[in-house]
């Protein structure tokens, strides 16, 4: 609060540059023992307008910032996996923080009317104010997020020390700091009763008289109000001559007798405590200041610790509620009574909302959801199950309680190893938690029961088109049947969408496009959206198109109601240009769960400019609606409905050849981003069928951009795969199979990459493509030994080596030998390694690959430095650093700069080695690879240890140690056990 300093545990102050790193250090302060996430950081340097290299310049930052605090304070800035944490430990000081707690500690002597406490722990806070907060910083983003709250801080605490005064009948020592706030804030009116009460008190009954007069025309000419009730009651009492210390009781209020001594006690952060961090009174995102760790506090140390930490709440994690809902008001009291929990104390909370599709559950829960806040303080979450999407699986009970227990906090490491276990977890964290769970579109009841919350105040709330009667009958769930609107309601929904001006007058033709909707909100929805694209069309000829448009429709899944939303949609869809019409229509043949434009066009053969202005039209005409990516969602009637037009005006030949586009799309992109990545990129393009006219491929700069596109994608890829493989396209099922497992291996989701490589196995077999299956047989090799089964890997791997020997395949067998060498190495057989790499090798410098060369030079370094050959291994990883320099490509060299700290440290060249460590650290943090991060943090920090820096040791370890947790790496142990045997010193304080 004032400049950011910082001492250490013996007063000496820490200077922390101004700039950048002193914007780091603020905003992870601000935030103590919360993971501030790498978007927010950047934010908080860049603003809006952050550099192409912005990731890695922060983590560049970060760690001049650790070197800058020392081997002591440094350990508290940690590498969190999502972002970075400032993690105090036992005996700091944080400013922002210490004020809140004894704001907190003064508002409940306030309350037990122990007023000299309240006086000494404001005074001890407003004392750690050195001036204006956040003096030196340069990020606009913290002043603008956080001043605020400090300031009312601030102001909160003067307000508490005044009322000490005022409460103890201290009249005159309190003037010239409430004259002086009451100038600075002429509109805070608690300041101008207190000023009022205290020239009263002190005996100036002119002067309170003339300061009421100046209060009440500076309100009226600024404000156009008069004076607060209570001050014109204080003035009005005051010229009865009414005794101060009966207005001050009346200001103050009754307070609860002593039980402690009029001293400071209790502790702090109960609920509601207003300006508490973490409490009700102020949001948790502006619960902190940039204050810093100061000496200054110790002079608090007569008040005693709180008897326990603040934990920040859950946080609320709903969709956004509805904008524009209307009616339902009898439904929403059902599901509040049905939620209030009058149900048996030794039954979970379980309330099921069922009705058709298009009814308006998913909006009538969420809506009820966002009002009924209050009820569920410690936190509302959704989850939509996917239960009747057109294609894929839904959700399973095990990946959604992982879903869960992550939005939870529970990190991946602490998770259970079986489903069983992971249940119990889940159960048991929001056992004694008044949380709401909210589960959209469940399809049958194993979706739910494993999900039940344990008896107590949990609820669970679930969205179906079936009963799931057996969840009535078993686990005594209520039910809210949900029926279509009653023609008031779709009245004012269709007022509320096209406007009462459109609407006025015409209440026959609004009465009658709700009858032919069937009082449907998804129906009435999609018509409104084509009355308002067509302002010219009077609504009485709109209703006479949409009763002419379902004379000869069918029903589409069952129902009278059914039949009106074919009919809606069906005459939407009639009103649609033509362009928009088909890219409509042609969407059926994607797999979902959703789309991006590039794809788009390739389905439609359009460029991507008329691709995204058909897209934008359905979204206009509410047949599709698009998120915050720029993604493409469609509502599963409107992908059923799109399957029937599909199938009446499309021929075969056309739907073949969109489809073929959109596969190719998919797949020639993802080879692009796999050869980016791989050293050796199988398949390759030469591999796939001649690209179909009108295909587009996502444009990929680079490995970053590569990976952020497998991200985005990687469920359409996985859904598209299974369709392949459905339609028998074998050749398309190994090519995407193979070319995805780079990406899978990237997230260490070998599980689903086995899973594929099976399919794709049995694809290749059946084509009798021997080069196809030693693809696959690699595939298997490289995963296999990640899950435990290197002799099972080897196996593959010999298979896959003698099939592309017999087929000349020069490029397979070299990547199938590194495989090997990988593998081998981890089986310990690492002079078996050398043999393999140089065949590598000499196939890759044959070619003239530098970045293959680079990482089998790194790979043979590697070997011949755990044999001992240390010269070797020197000149072998300074080569592959050299090669991959010239390649001017930068994925992937935080490993070569590993492999060269290794190096140097066998060679005793500490300080060498420190060197490289960091580089590999900050490269691989850009790159985003955690495990690398982790592997070389946990060598430097033995580099550090036998450099005699046990604190910089302990700091490394400490990092790698949550990342391979983060993880769920085999690693962490030995990272435990090298933690274990450190001796054990003080670490400095911040």
């Amino acid at each position: 609060m004032g400049s950011l300093k910082v001492w250490d545990d013996t007063g000496a102050e820490i200077s922390v540059p101004a700039g950048k790193q002193c914007s780091v250090l603020a905003a992870l302060l601000l935030r103590p023992e919360q993971v501030v996430g790498f978007d927010t950081l950047v934010a908080a340097l860049w603003g809006d307008r952050p550099p192409a290299s912005a990731r890695s310049g922060l983590a560049t930052y970060v760690s001049r910032l650790r070197t800058v605090l020392g081997s002591g304070t440094a350990s508290r800035v940690r590498y969190e996996g999502r972002g970075y944490l400032f993690a105090p430990e036992p005996g700091d000081e944080i400013d922002h923080v210490r004020a809140a707690e004894l704001e907190g500690r003064a508002r409940i002597a306030a309350e037990e009317g122990r007023w000299s406490a309240v006086g000494e722990a404001a005074a001890v806070a407003l004392g750690m104010w050195r001036g204006e907060a956040l003096a030196d910083l340069e990020s606009d983003v913290l002043r603008a997020e956080f001043l605020p709250y400090l300031e009312e801080l601030r102001l909160r605490l003067e307000q508490l020390r005044i009322d000490a005064h005022l409460a103890r009948g201290e009249f005159d020592a309190i003037l010239p700091a409430l004259r002086a706030l009451s100038g600075s804030h002429p509109l805070n009116e608690p300041f101008h009763e207190r000023n009022f009460l205290a020239l009263y008190g002190a005996g100036r009954h002119a002067d309170a008289q003339e300061w009421y007069r100046q209060v009440r025309i500076r309100l009226r000419e600024e404000l156009g109000t008069e004076p607060s009730p209570l001050l014109r009651r204080f003035y009005h009492q005051t010229l009865r001559g009414v005794d101060a210390a009966d207005l001050v009781e009346e200001l103050l209020g009754p307070r609860r007798p002593h039980r402690l001594g009029d001293n400071v006690s209790g502790t702090l952060g109960t609920p509601g405590t207003s300006g508490t961090p973490g409490t009700s009174g102020t949001p948790a995102a502006s619960a902190a200041s940039a204050s810093a760790v100061s000496p200054a506090a110790t002079s608090a140390a007569a008040v005693p610790e709180p008897a326990h930490p603040l934990l920040p709440p859950l946080e609320h994690q709903l969709p956004s509620a509805p904008r524009r809902f209307v009616g339902r008001v009898a439904e929403l009291a059902r599901l509040t009574e049905a939620m209030a929990g009058n149900h048996p104390p030794e039954l979970p909370g379980l309330t099921l909302l069922v009705g058709m599709a298009g009814i308006g559950k998913t909006a009538l829960a969420l809506t009820w959801a966002h009002r009924s806040a209050a009820a569920f303080p410690d936190g509302r979450l959704y989850l939509d199950l996917k239960g009747f999407s057109e294609r894929g699986a839904p959700v399973s009970a095990d990946e959604a309680v992982r879903i869960l227990l992550d939005c939870l906090g529970v990190p991946d490491h602490l998770l259970p190893a079986t489903a069983a276990g992971r249940i119990a977890l889940y159960r048991a964290v929001i056992a004694d938690k008044r949380v709401l769970i909210l589960l959209d579109n469940v399809r049958h009841a194993d979706q739910v029961r494993p999900l039940l919350p344990p008896a107590g105040p949990a609820q669970l709330l679930a969205t179906s088109r079936n009963a799931l009667a057996s969840l009535v009958t078993i686990d005594f769930a209520r039910t809210v049947a949900l029926q279509p609107l009653s023609a008031l309601e779709s009245r004012e929904l269709l007022n509320l969408r096209l406007g009462p001006e459109r609407t006025a007058g015409r209440e026959d033709a609004v009465a009658a496009i709700a009858e032919h909707c069937a009082h449907l909100p998804l129906a009435l929805v999609v018509a409104a959206g084509r009355a308002w694209v067509r302002p010219d069309i009077p609504l009485d000829d709109l209703a006479a198109q949409l009763g002419e448009a379902g004379g000869n429709l069918g029903a589409l899944d069952g129902g009278d109601a059914a039949v009106s939303v074919r009919t809606v949609l069906s005459w939407s869809y009639c009103q649609l240009s033509v362009c928009a019409a088909r890219l409509y229509r042609l969407l059926a043949l994607h797999p979902g769960p959703d789309i991006a434009v590039p794809a788009a066009a390739s389905l439609a053969a359009l460029p991507p400019v008329e691709a995204h202005a058909a897209l934008v039209e359905l979204v206009a005409m509410n047949m599709a609606s698009v998120d915050g990516r720029g993604r493409y969602h469609r509502h599963n009637l409107l992908e059923a409905f799109a399957a029937e037009r599909l199938a009446a005006e499309e021929d075969v030949a056309e739907r073949e050849a969109a489809y073929d586009r959109l596969v190719d799309h998919y797949l020639r992109t993802l080879v692009t981003v796999n050869m980016l990545h791989a050293t050796t990129g199988l398949p390759t393009p030469e591999d796939l069928a001649p690209m179909p006219p009108g295909t587009l491929t996502t444009p990929v700069e680079d490995s970053f951009g590569g990976i952020a596109w497998f991200d985005a994608e990687r469920e359409v890829l996985a859904a598209l795969l299974l369709d392949l493989a459905a339609a028998g396209r074998d050749a398309e099922v190994w090519q995407l199979a193979c070319a995805r497992s780079i990406g899978l291996g990237r997230n260490a989701r070998w599980d689903e990459d086995v899973t594929a490589a099976r399919l794709a196995l049995e694809a290749a077999r059946r084509l009798g493509d021997r080069v196809a299956e030693a693809h696959v047989h690699r595939m298997f090799g490289r995963d296999l030994p990640r899950l435990g089964d290197p002799e099972a890997g080897m196996h593959h791997l010999d298979l896959a080596l003698r099939l592309y020997e017999e087929a000349g395949h020069a490029p397979g067998a070299a990547e199938t030998k590194r495989t090997m060498a990988n593998v081998r190495f981890l089986q310990g057989d690492i002079a078996a390694t050398l043999p393999l790499l140089r065949d590598f090798l000499d196939h890759v410098e044959a070619t003239g690959e530098l970045h293959a060369q680079a990482q089998g030079l790194n790979s043979l370094g590697w070997s011949y430095a755990h044999l001992g050959r240390l010269p070797e291994a020197l000149a072998c990883c300074r080569r592959a650093l050299h090669l991959k320099l010239a390649t001017g490509r930068h994925e992937h060299i935080g490993v070569l700069w590993d492999s060269l700290g290794y190096i140097h440290h066998r060679l005793g060249d500490y300080d060498e080695s420190v060197s490289c460590y960091r580089r590999a650290i900050d490269a691989c943090l850009s790159e985003g690879d955690d495990n690398q991060v982790a592997l070389a943090a946990m060598r430097l920090g033995d580099v550090l240890h036998d450099l005699g820096d046990h604190c910089g040791a302990r700091l490394s370890w400490r990092d790698a140690l949550n990342a391979f947790e983060e993880l769920r790496r085999p690693e962490a142990e030995l990272v435990r056990q090298r933690l274990a045997a450190i001796p054990r010193q003080r670490a400095g304080s911040a």
